[in-house]
């Protein structure tokens, strides 16, 4: 008599001996396959032919194995990504500080962002620095596909992203998104001049500063997998009404100032942070090369045909 389990023990066995000894493939690819007996099973077939269907759809253990070490090899050859990572942050982060400090504190003009002599002494460190981050970023990216991004955290690295460049860039009236930032603090913070300003402008624009720190909130909610899907769905819509209604506020404005490229730079980082967390979840499986190449997946042959 057939023992099925007798056979899923065999083919772990072969599975074993061709090289795919890491556990959660192994784990993956066999619950794939009883999930594809199953499948047989309740259609008609029985437990031997429907075994030896789904072991035939998914493929024999020297391709299965073959595709494996494909992804194996692009793994191990990205191991080091965070390392990318972490030198392009914490030395963006340490450039981003110096010359803010050299801006604010010690007053050089060489420190006011984009000014001639701005180019000159400090954008080579920015560019070196934000060149490691993008590089350990593709990278990650890269690691993810193969590991289970979803699509709403790949648009969450591209709204992270954007944030970040949009605060190097001209915002309002030559001032980079930094300053503008800045600015807004200090209206939160009634600082200097802003000490007697109108609760309802006070209100306003202290509004961009939390924009600013909700956007990292909801950043990290996506790459973490937090709960509270919808009420996450409308905070993040708020801070996008919120975000462009700069533009209407501005065009209607008796003091109009000229937006730069970095705020529609911004602007565009909470379109894509709403996108994120109003897209549904897609994650890339395993399951994805389970089958030779050339072939489909059980699922998607099934899927076809319906």
């Amino acid at each position: 008599m057939f023992d099925i389990e007798k056979s899923f023990a065999e083919w772990r066995t072969q599975m074993l001996a061709a090289g795919i000894k890491t556990p959660v493939p192994l784990v993956e690819l066999e619950n794939h396959l009883r999930d594809d007996v199953e499948k047989e099973m309740l259609s008609g077939s029985a437990a031997e032919e429907a075994f030896e269907k789904a072991t035939r759809r998914i493929g024999l253990a020297w391709e299965i194995s073959n595709e494996f070490d494909k992804t194996s090899k692009g793994q191990r050859s990205a191991k080091f990504w965070w390392i990318w990572l972490w030198i392009g942050s914490c030395g963006l982060a340490v450039t981003v500080s110096m010359n803010l400090v050299g801006r604010f504190v010690l007053h050089r003009g060489s420190s006011l962002f984009l000014s001639h002599q701005w180019w000159a002494d400090w954008f080579p460190s920015y560019a070196v620095w934000i060149s490691f981050t993008i590089i350990g970023s593709v990278i990650a990216i890269g690691r993810w596909r193969h590991t289970g991004i979803k699509v709403n955290q790949g648009l969450a690295v591209a709204a992270g992203a954007s944030f970040i460049l949009s605060y190097l860039l001209p915002a309002a009236d030559d001032e980079s998104g930094t300053s503008c930032f800045i600015e807004c603090w200090r209206v939160l913070a009634r600082s200097g001049r802003y000490q007697i300003f109108p609760f309802g402008w006070w209100s306003y624009y202290s509004g961009f500063v939390a924009c600013n720190l909700f956007f990292v909130l909801l950043f990290v909610a996506i790459l973490v997998r937090t709960p509270l899907v919808r009420a996450r769905r409308w905070l993040s819509l708020a801070l996008f009404l919120q975000v462009s209604s700069w533009a209407i506020v501005n065009h209607f404005s008796v003091w109009t100032m000229p937006l730069g490229i970095g705020y529609f730079i911004w602007l565009l980082s909470f379109v894509l942070l709403f996108g994120a967390h109003l897209v549904p979840d897609g994650a890339v499986s395993y399951s994805n090369f389970l089958a030779p190449a050339g072939n489909a997946s059980p699922t998607r042959q099934e899927s076809r045909h319906s």
